[in-house]
């Protein structure tokens, strides 16, 4: 191979490994925002995946809601918003029993709760 050959090579793979540590950082970034605005939802009646189903259908048609995983091991529902929204903690807790699927305790950016969040500690 030629000299200019074997330079292109070497600035194209810095080029490549740049945008990679650049893609990267932006991924980590996002990801802490969206951890910081999740919302944990305890759920001791959640005994089998049917139940899991069930919940993560009724979690994922309230507003901002982007994705929800269900730990059937943990008993616990985890819900992360759309991206530059928060979720409301009283309609994930009303939701929920309406669902007949009560709550034990939620964790969320506005704090954490054992019984029915008021709708004015949330947004």
């Amino acid at each position: 191979m030629s000299l200019r050959c074997n330079r292109f090579i070497s600035a194209t793979a810095r080029l490549c490994v740049l945008g990679w540590c650049l893609a990267l950082a932006l991924s980590t970034a996002s990801s802490e925002e969206r951890q910081a605005a999740e919302v944990v939802v305890t759920i001791p009646n959640m005994h089998c995946a049917g139940c899991a189903k069930k919940i993560r259908g009724k979690l994922y048609v309230l507003p901002h809601v982007a994705k929800v995983t269900t730990i059937l091991s943990r008993n616990e529902a985890r819900l992360e918003p759309v991206q530059g929204k928060q979720l409301s903690v009283a309609d994930i807790w009303e939701t929920l029993e309406k669902a007949k699927f009560p709550p034990s305790k939620l964790v969320g950016p506005d704090g954490e709760f054992d019984k029915q969040p008021s709708r004015s500690s949330t947004t």
